[in-house]
């Protein structure tokens, strides 16, 4: 599916994030980055709307307002995903070519270009049993059946007659890309979070959250301290603990 405005062609109408799953990737792992783009999210105000891609991994799809070049959208979401690899560095390779990420989940930002397209909502893929990509709600995210082939050319009728086109609030929505901070050392982010002459208002407001949410991705044993596990609870325990406060920063503004 193509991401750009008829109209305007160089202008995309959509900011994509891509989580691919490498063969080391566990569902669990993919579900836990996924949840850490909706918190990033809401923390900028954003609306982002997931779909699994029928085969292992999940998308977000952000509408945008067509005023932004490719190489913006690319470069937003590439810091986004940085914050988010900030927190699951044992998780997320980098690495372009598949043979040296040694199967690691990649977070793609490099579909956000003219000449790329993702697999559309509702489309059926080339697997066995032709799974479709399908939309969730967030909240889906802990639904314990879920999988990302779990719905098939077979039973998306029935899905959407039960839960409705859950993609369709997104066609036509026109968001601003909210800014955001370049990725600074937990120290620097500590030192201008806690300064009383810094205002809390405007962008600064989403620069400072920002500031929190890698404040807490680079102090993963402390929060863990604080909750009382240990480190042999290893990364998945540590980004739930991360998700649980930024949910609970986000609640209390």
């Amino acid at each position: 599916m193509a991401h750009k405005a008829r109209a305007a062609p160089d202008r995309p109408t959509w900011a994509l994030v891509d989580i691919d799953p490498g063969p080391r990737t566990s569902w669990d792992e993919t579900l836990l980055l996924a949840r850490l783009y909706r918190t990033a999210l809401a923390h900028v105000g954003l609306r982002g709307f997931p779909k699994l891609t029928g085969q292992r991994g999940i998308q977000v799809w952000i509408p945008v307002k067509p005023i932004y070049t490719f190489d913006q959208t690319r470069d937003w979401v590439a810091t986004l995903s940085r914050t988010i690899a900030a927190a699951a560095p044992n998780l997320i390779s980098w690495e372009w070519e598949k043979s040296r990420r040694d199967g690691l989940a990649r977070l793609d930002y490099t579909q956000n270009a003219w000449n790329k397209t993702l697999v559309a909502p509702y489309s059926v893929r080339p697997v066995a049993g032709a799974a479709v990509s399908a939309p969730i709600d967030w909240d889906e995210l802990e639904d314990p059946d879920l999988r990302p082939d779990r719905w098939t050319v077979r039973t998306i009728a029935a899905r959407i007659g039960e839960r409705g086109d859950l993609f369709a609030p997104a066609l036509g929505l026109e968001q601003e890309l909210s800014p955001l901070p370049t990725r600074l050392s937990p120290g620097t982010a500590t030192m201008m979070a806690a300064d009383p002459a810094t205002s809390r208002s405007g962008g600064e407001a989403l620069r400072l959250r920002f500031l929190e949410v890698q404040e807490l991705a680079h102090s993963p044993r402390q929060i863990l301290g604080r909750e009382r596990f240990g480190e042999e609870c290893g990364v998945l325990a540590q980004l739930s603990a991360i998700d649980d406060r930024l949910a609970g920063v986000a609640a209390d503004e």
